[in-house]
Protein backbone atom coordinates (compact mmCIF):
# COMPACT_ATOMS: atom_id res chain seq x y z
CA UNK A 1 0.00 0.00 0.00
CA UNK A 2 1.29 3.70 -1.21
CA UNK A 3 1.75 6.29 1.38
CA UNK A 4 -0.26 9.35 0.10
CA UNK A 5 -0.37 12.67 2.17
CA UNK A 6 -4.21 13.73 3.15
CA UNK A 7 -5.34 16.56 1.07
CA UNK A 8 -9.12 18.38 2.35
CA UNK A 9 -11.89 18.84 0.44
CA UNK A 10 -12.15 22.26 -0.02
CA UNK A 11 -14.62 22.64 -2.13
CA UNK A 12 -18.73 23.65 -0.42
CA UNK A 13 -21.69 22.68 -1.89
CA UNK A 14 -25.49 22.30 -0.59
CA UNK A 15 -24.76 19.12 -0.26
CA UNK A 16 -22.20 19.90 3.06
CA UNK A 17 -24.49 19.00 6.12
CA UNK A 18 -23.57 22.05 7.74
CA UNK A 19 -25.78 24.23 5.00
CA UNK A 20 -28.94 21.66 6.01
CA UNK A 21 -28.56 22.53 9.70
CA UNK A 22 -30.25 25.60 11.43
CA UNK A 23 -27.35 28.11 12.75
CA UNK A 24 -27.84 27.29 16.16
CA UNK A 25 -26.74 23.21 15.55
CA UNK A 26 -24.07 24.71 12.95
CA UNK A 27 -22.42 26.95 16.03
CA UNK A 28 -22.76 23.61 18.48
CA UNK A 29 -21.05 21.97 16.41
CA UNK A 30 -18.21 24.45 15.94
CA UNK A 31 -17.76 25.64 19.58
CA UNK A 32 -18.68 22.33 20.95
CA UNK A 33 -15.84 19.07 20.93
CA UNK A 34 -16.22 18.60 17.10
CA UNK A 35 -15.21 22.05 16.02
CA UNK A 36 -12.48 21.99 18.87
CA UNK A 37 -10.67 18.46 18.16
CA UNK A 38 -10.89 19.27 14.20
CA UNK A 39 -9.00 22.78 14.93
CA UNK A 40 -6.76 21.56 17.80
CA UNK A 41 -6.33 17.92 17.53
CA UNK A 42 -6.57 17.24 13.76
CA UNK A 43 -5.41 20.38 12.16
CA UNK A 44 -2.23 19.46 14.34
CA UNK A 45 -1.82 15.98 13.87
CA UNK A 46 1.36 15.02 11.79
CA UNK A 47 0.98 12.27 9.38
CA UNK A 48 3.98 11.72 7.58
CA UNK A 49 6.06 10.13 10.66
CA UNK A 50 3.54 7.24 9.71
CA UNK A 51 4.65 7.82 6.07
CA UNK A 52 7.55 4.61 7.16
CA UNK A 53 4.61 2.66 7.81
CA UNK A 54 3.64 2.25 4.08
CA UNK A 55 5.21 1.83 0.66
CA UNK A 56 6.62 5.36 -1.45
CA UNK A 57 5.52 3.99 -4.29
CA UNK A 58 3.85 0.47 -5.06
CA UNK A 59 0.45 -0.52 -4.56
CA UNK A 60 -3.23 1.19 -4.28
CA UNK A 61 -3.15 5.00 -1.73
CA UNK A 62 -3.94 4.54 1.83
CA UNK A 63 -7.35 5.34 3.53
CA UNK A 64 -6.22 9.22 5.02
CA UNK A 65 -3.89 8.51 7.81
CA UNK A 66 -4.37 11.81 9.82
CA UNK A 67 -8.28 10.40 9.71
CA UNK A 68 -7.21 6.95 11.29
CA UNK A 69 -4.91 8.48 13.58
CA UNK A 70 -7.90 11.01 14.93
CA UNK A 71 -10.31 8.28 15.03
CA UNK A 72 -7.91 5.92 17.46
CA UNK A 73 -7.61 9.22 19.55
CA UNK A 74 -11.78 9.64 19.46
CA UNK A 75 -12.12 6.14 20.53
CA UNK A 76 -9.97 6.28 23.20
CA UNK A 77 -11.32 9.39 24.63
CA UNK A 78 -14.81 8.32 24.16
CA UNK A 79 -13.59 4.48 25.25
CA UNK A 80 -15.24 3.07 22.24
CA UNK A 81 -15.55 -0.18 20.31
CA UNK A 82 -14.07 -0.14 16.87
CA UNK A 83 -18.04 -0.77 15.55
CA UNK A 84 -18.80 2.38 17.40
CA UNK A 85 -16.46 4.32 15.71
CA UNK A 86 -16.69 3.20 12.73
CA UNK A 87 -20.35 3.55 12.78
CA UNK A 88 -19.94 7.12 14.09
CA UNK A 89 -17.44 8.21 11.48
CA UNK A 90 -20.37 6.81 8.67
CA UNK A 91 -23.34 8.28 10.29
CA UNK A 92 -22.63 11.03 12.98
CA UNK A 93 -21.83 13.92 11.82
CA UNK A 94 -20.11 15.38 15.03
CA UNK A 95 -16.97 12.35 14.12
CA UNK A 96 -17.40 14.09 10.42
CA UNK A 97 -16.77 17.04 11.79
CA UNK A 98 -14.10 16.06 14.46
CA UNK A 99 -12.04 14.98 11.33
CA UNK A 100 -12.68 17.73 8.84
CA UNK A 101 -15.88 15.90 6.25
CA UNK A 102 -18.37 18.37 5.33
CA UNK A 103 -20.96 15.34 3.41
CA UNK A 104 -21.88 12.04 4.66
CA UNK A 105 -20.66 9.33 2.84
CA UNK A 106 -17.53 11.58 1.58
CA UNK A 107 -15.23 8.99 2.69
CA UNK A 108 -16.61 4.95 3.36
CA UNK A 109 -14.66 3.41 6.56
CA UNK A 110 -14.58 -0.77 6.81
CA UNK A 111 -13.27 -2.48 9.97
CA UNK A 112 -10.60 -3.86 8.18
CA UNK A 113 -9.14 -0.93 7.43
CA UNK A 114 -9.16 0.28 11.23
CA UNK A 115 -7.09 -3.31 12.35
CA UNK A 116 -5.11 -3.64 9.35
CA UNK A 117 -3.61 0.28 10.13
CA UNK A 118 -3.45 -0.80 13.76
CA UNK A 119 -1.32 -3.77 13.00
CA UNK A 120 1.25 -1.86 10.95
CA UNK A 121 1.65 0.71 14.28
CA UNK A 122 2.30 -2.34 16.51
CA UNK A 123 4.24 -4.22 13.98
CA UNK A 124 6.74 -0.91 13.56
CA UNK A 125 6.30 -0.40 17.47
CA UNK A 126 7.93 -4.19 17.81
CA UNK A 127 10.64 -3.33 15.41
CA UNK A 128 11.59 -0.32 16.01
CA UNK A 129 10.66 0.20 19.88
CA UNK A 130 9.21 3.93 18.65
CA UNK A 131 5.25 3.62 19.01
CA UNK A 132 4.03 6.31 17.01
CA UNK A 133 0.36 6.90 18.05
CA UNK A 134 2.05 7.01 21.82
CA UNK A 135 4.25 9.86 20.25
CA UNK A 136 0.87 11.57 18.60
CA UNK A 137 -1.15 11.66 21.96
CA UNK A 138 1.93 13.20 24.09
CA UNK A 139 2.37 15.99 21.39
CA UNK A 140 -1.34 16.49 22.06
CA UNK A 141 -1.41 16.43 25.49
CA UNK A 142 -2.68 20.12 26.29
CA UNK A 143 -5.52 19.71 23.79
CA UNK A 144 -6.85 16.25 25.15
CA UNK A 145 -7.19 17.76 28.55
CA UNK A 146 -8.96 20.81 27.14
CA UNK A 147 -11.42 18.95 25.23
CA UNK A 148 -12.23 16.34 28.12
CA UNK A 149 -12.48 19.23 30.43
CA UNK A 150 -15.05 20.41 27.90
CA UNK A 151 -17.05 17.09 27.13
CA UNK A 152 -18.49 14.82 30.16
CA UNK A 153 -18.55 11.99 27.91
CA UNK A 154 -14.62 11.92 27.27
CA UNK A 155 -12.33 10.27 29.51
CA UNK A 156 -9.24 11.70 30.21
CA UNK A 157 -6.10 9.28 29.33
CA UNK A 158 -2.41 8.81 29.46
CA UNK A 159 0.19 7.79 27.03
CA UNK A 160 0.80 4.18 28.43
CA UNK A 161 -3.18 3.30 28.70
CA UNK A 162 -3.12 4.09 24.94
CA UNK A 163 -0.47 1.75 24.49
CA UNK A 164 -1.80 -1.02 26.52
CA UNK A 165 -5.05 -0.57 24.87
CA UNK A 166 -3.56 -0.61 21.37
CA UNK A 167 -1.58 -3.82 21.84
CA UNK A 168 -4.80 -5.47 23.02
CA UNK A 169 -6.69 -4.61 20.07
CA UNK A 170 -3.80 -6.12 18.30
CA UNK A 171 -3.29 -8.81 19.63
CA UNK A 172 -6.86 -9.68 19.55
CA UNK A 173 -6.67 -9.24 15.66
CA UNK A 174 -4.07 -11.08 15.60
CA UNK A 175 -5.08 -14.50 17.60
CA UNK A 176 -8.22 -14.47 15.19
CA UNK A 177 -6.48 -14.06 11.77
CA UNK A 178 -3.89 -16.97 12.93
CA UNK A 179 -6.90 -19.32 13.56
CA UNK A 180 -8.73 -18.20 10.39
CA UNK A 181 -5.21 -18.82 8.19
CA UNK A 182 -5.57 -22.34 9.85
CA UNK A 183 -8.84 -23.13 9.53
CA UNK A 184 -8.92 -22.08 5.72
CA UNK A 185 -6.40 -24.66 5.08
CA UNK A 186 -7.96 -27.38 6.09
CA UNK A 187 -10.19 -29.35 3.81
CA UNK A 188 -13.44 -29.81 4.42
CA UNK A 189 -13.32 -32.97 5.71
CA UNK A 190 -10.56 -31.46 8.68
CA UNK A 191 -13.15 -28.44 8.78
CA UNK A 192 -16.10 -30.10 10.10
CA UNK A 193 -13.83 -31.94 12.77
CA UNK A 194 -14.24 -28.44 14.04
CA UNK A 195 -17.30 -27.46 16.19
CA UNK A 196 -19.46 -24.82 15.21
CA UNK A 197 -19.25 -22.97 18.38
CA UNK A 198 -15.19 -22.69 18.09
CA UNK A 199 -15.42 -21.10 14.33
CA UNK A 200 -18.13 -18.43 15.78
CA UNK A 201 -15.77 -16.12 16.70
CA UNK A 202 -14.63 -15.76 12.89
CA UNK A 203 -18.13 -14.54 11.65
CA UNK A 204 -17.33 -10.55 11.07
CA UNK A 205 -20.86 -10.33 13.05
CA UNK A 206 -20.28 -12.91 16.30
CA UNK A 207 -17.13 -10.89 16.15
CA UNK A 208 -18.42 -7.38 17.11
CA UNK A 209 -20.67 -9.02 19.36
CA UNK A 210 -17.76 -10.43 21.76
CA UNK A 211 -15.89 -6.76 20.86
CA UNK A 212 -19.18 -4.95 22.70
CA UNK A 213 -20.04 -7.45 24.73
CA UNK A 214 -16.55 -8.82 26.72
CA UNK A 215 -13.33 -7.19 28.02
CA UNK A 216 -10.41 -7.00 25.44
CA UNK A 217 -8.62 -9.60 27.94
CA UNK A 218 -12.03 -11.82 28.04
CA UNK A 219 -12.12 -11.92 24.54
CA UNK A 220 -8.44 -12.93 24.22
CA UNK A 221 -9.10 -15.48 26.54
CA UNK A 222 -11.69 -17.05 24.61
CA UNK A 223 -9.90 -17.01 21.56
CA UNK A 224 -6.83 -18.34 22.94
CA UNK A 225 -9.41 -21.47 24.58
CA UNK A 226 -10.48 -21.84 20.61
CA UNK A 227 -7.12 -22.27 19.77
CA UNK A 228 -5.80 -24.69 21.84
CA UNK A 229 -9.08 -26.26 21.49
CA UNK A 230 -8.13 -27.14 17.53
CA UNK A 231 -4.35 -27.29 18.10
CA UNK A 232 -5.42 -30.33 20.41
CA UNK A 233 -7.70 -31.30 18.32
CA UNK A 234 -5.30 -31.76 15.16
CA UNK A 235 -1.98 -32.85 17.40
CA UNK A 236 -1.63 -36.50 15.91
CA UNK A 237 -2.40 -35.58 12.72
CA UNK A 238 0.50 -35.51 10.69
CA UNK A 239 -1.29 -34.26 7.22
CA UNK A 240 -2.56 -30.74 9.06
CA UNK A 241 0.77 -30.88 11.23
CA UNK A 242 2.58 -30.49 8.56
CA UNK A 243 0.59 -26.98 7.76
CA UNK A 244 2.85 -24.05 8.27
CA UNK A 245 -0.61 -22.14 9.30
CA UNK A 246 -0.69 -25.06 11.99
CA UNK A 247 2.87 -24.43 12.80
CA UNK A 248 2.24 -20.13 13.18
CA UNK A 249 -1.35 -21.85 15.11
CA UNK A 250 1.31 -23.56 17.86
CA UNK A 251 3.31 -20.49 17.76
CA UNK A 252 1.08 -18.30 19.29
CA UNK A 253 -0.22 -20.73 21.86
CA UNK A 254 3.57 -20.84 23.24
CA UNK A 255 3.64 -16.79 22.54
CA UNK A 256 0.73 -16.36 24.46
CA UNK A 257 0.74 -18.27 27.43
CA UNK A 258 2.24 -19.05 30.73
CA UNK A 259 3.99 -22.28 30.40
CA UNK A 260 3.15 -23.88 33.47
CA UNK A 261 -0.74 -23.52 33.68
CA UNK A 262 -1.71 -22.21 30.55
CA UNK A 263 -3.46 -18.98 31.23
CA UNK A 264 -2.91 -16.12 29.56
CA UNK A 265 0.44 -13.96 29.43
CA UNK A 266 0.00 -10.37 30.38
CA UNK A 267 0.99 -8.02 27.61
CA UNK A 268 4.24 -6.72 29.39
CA UNK A 269 4.95 -10.85 29.48
CA UNK A 270 4.53 -11.29 25.79
CA UNK A 271 8.12 -11.12 24.66
CA UNK A 272 9.24 -8.64 21.29
CA UNK A 273 9.93 -11.44 18.73
CA UNK A 274 6.66 -13.38 19.33
CA UNK A 275 4.37 -13.56 16.58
Amino acid sequence: MMFSEYEEDETRGFGDFEYNLPESKQDQLNEGWPGIFYRKIFKNIDESKFKVLFSENMGRPNFPVQILIALEILRQLFDFTDKEVVDSFNYDVRFMKAVGLKRVGQLNLTYRTVYEFRDRIVEHANKTGNNLIKEVFEELTDALIEIADLETEIQKMDSTMVDANIKNLSSIELMRRTLDNFVSDLNKNQKGKIHKNVLTILSEEKFQEYLDEYTKKEIREILLGKIKTVKQHFKNDDEVNSLKSYELLCRLVDDQTIEAGGELKDDEDISADSL
